[in-house]
């Protein structure tokens, strides 16, 4: 019974936490963005531009690089840009990253261009990827309360985490219906939706003080 009303005020505490909530919805849809990329990586490979695993190495090797890149300019854009703009800029160059992979099917047959194109996309899906994903772990570190740090951050991971298998069948459902270039495109003009959103609710990322002082 401890457990379970510890477990409960935690819940309670996300929901009523504008940052920790808004941050949670944010990673659990740029997470549902990229499934069909994580998912569909072998077909992508053989439909879309015509080559095998090797073309897939080539693109962790820059996944990697970008995963780098990404936490290392971090430090520096964040002095800059409000958590609210660097996670604009993020989703911004993840749907850049994430649109170069139907246009795979322009240079397909041509190694070259496809280890490039292949490469610069999930160099830069990455990279973004990464700078969200480190400004939610600093405004997380600073919003939530210590009282509620583990409690929060375990419905946290758990909600993102739970939202990858949901991701998955519904891929899978639709996979059996459209190709696999149609369920990029798709899924990355619902990316856009997705940014346009964030860029009119404006969703508040930080906290009140924070917010005043940059103001």
């Amino acid at each position: 019974s401890g457990y379970i009303k510890m477990l409960k005020e935690g819940i309670v505490y996300v929901f009523k936490t504008p940052v920790v909530r808004n941050f949670c919805i944010i990673c659990i849809v740029l997470n549902c963005m990229l499934i069909p990329l994580n998912a569909l990586q072998a077909p992508i490979a053989d439909e879309i531009f015509g080559m095998g695993s090797e073309l897939l190495s080539f693109a962790g090797i820059f996944a990697s690089i970008g995963g780098i890149v990404g936490a290392v300019l971090l430090p520096y854009i964040a002095k800059i840009l409000s958590p609210l703009k660097i996670t604009i800029l993020g989703t911004f160059l993840l749907i850049i990253g994430m649109a170069c992979i139907p246009a795979g099917k322009l240079v397909k047959g041509n190694a070259l261009l496809s280890y490039i194109l292949i490469s610069a996309s999930f160099f830069i899906m990455v990279s973004a990827s990464s700078l969200v994903i480190g400004i939610i772990n600093i405004q997380f570190m600073k919003c939530v309360d210590h009282n509620y740090m583990a409690r929060a951050a375990a419905f946290f991971n758990s909600s993102v985490v739970a939202s990858m298998p949901i991701g998955s069948f519904i891929v899978s459902a639709f996979i059996s219906h459209i190709s696999v270039i149609y369920m990029l495109i798709g899924s990355t003009a619902v990316s856009i939706v997705i940014l346009v959103l964030i860029m009119i609710l404006r969703p508040i990322l930080e906290k009140p003080e924070e917010m005043t002082n940059e103001a």
